[in-house]
């Protein structure tokens, strides 16, 4: 685990303490006493090599995430993103609409997944869950539906 948070430049932010799961960074308009100094760096700073799948959930913050990563999110190895654009991006006044666009111009679509079929559902837009932007979507397809099924509370997936 790396104490780090991922953003458009290197720096410092100051990242909530008190919110369990949905600690963010603090927005300019917010006062909260509770804080650490966290160190950023960008997605394309942080990996060496694109992954196949990247997961961000940053509680708003998705906008100065993909900023910081346009190799990593434009690379022909990464196939898919999940994002999940929930409106949180409101609090630092970012159009999470941009971040839907921009995923599309670059070769990604927009999809829902259901986990008991193993099957991509192809959508216009985003919602308040995970969305799953892909850009390979039959290499993707194959990798689900040839994984090894995993038990979770006796319900095969």
């Amino acid at each position: 685990a790396y104490n780090n948070a991922l953003g458009s430049q290197k720096g410092v932010l100051k990242f909530t303490t008190k919110f369990d799961t949905v600690n963010h960074v603090i927005a300019n308009h917010e006062k909260d006493e509770q804080t650490i100094d966290v160190e950023v760096l960008t997605l394309d700073d942080f990996m060496e090599h694109s992954p196949l799948q990247l997961k961000i959930d940053v509680e708003g913050f998705e906008t100065e995430v993909i900023r910081g990563g346009k190799q990593i999110i434009e690379s022909p190895t990464t196939k898919a993103i999940i994002i999940e654009l929930n409106g949180s991006g409101k609090r630092y006044d970012y159009d999470e609409e941009k971040i839907h666009n921009y995923l599309l111009g670059n070769g990604y679509l927009a999809y829902n997944y259901n986990p008991h079929t193993r099957s991509f559902i192809n959508i216009n837009k985003f919602g308040s869950h995970n969305t799953i932007y892909i850009k390979d979507i039959d290499y993707v397809d194959h990798r689900c539906r040839t994984a090894k099924k995993i038990q979770i509370l006796g319900v095969n997936f």
